[in-house]
């Protein structure tokens, strides 16, 4: 479907509402246990929150090179996004957040997701070392 040449763009919306859900999801669903002291005997849980925008169609990339405006197709592209909000103060009274959502083409979220999997077994093994190692200390 074509947008309206007047019609707000989409992008900043969903972008903002994938990682406003993410971090909702983060704080409201049973996390609560493993935001107490670290206890080496009990059960580790590894959780990760990652806002992810998926898109049928083109996605680029532009930047500047050399005073020269590259634009380049991609994959997907892993944003920096800053957001505040009164609703997510902290303990140091701060209300800043930094997400950091990834836009993905539809053909290639298999690719992507396959990489996360790749990932999460390669940092489990790793914390799983560690924790070893606390745990025979």
């Amino acid at each position: 479907m074509d947008k309206n040449p007047d019609e707000k763009s989409k992008v900043f919306e969903s972008v903002l509402s994938v990682c406003k859900a993410a971090y909702y999801f983060k704080e409201n669903t049973g996390e609560e246990p493993f935001k107490k002291e670290f206890d080496k005997e009990s059960c580790v849980e590894l959780h990760f929150y990652i806002p992810i925008i998926v898109i049928d169609g083109i996605l680029v990339e532009v930047y500047l090179a050399d005073n020269e405006i590259v634009i380049e197709e991609e994959k997907w592209l892993v944003l920096e996004y800053e957001y505040a909000s009164k609703n997510y103060i902290n303990a140091e009274r701060e209300t800043e957040r930094t997400f950091f959502p990834i836009i993905v083409k539809k053909d290639n979220l298999d690719e992507l997701l396959n990489l996360f999997k790749i990932w999460f077994n390669s940092a489990g093994d790793e914390f799983s070392k560690e924790l070893i190692k606390i745990r025979n200390k």
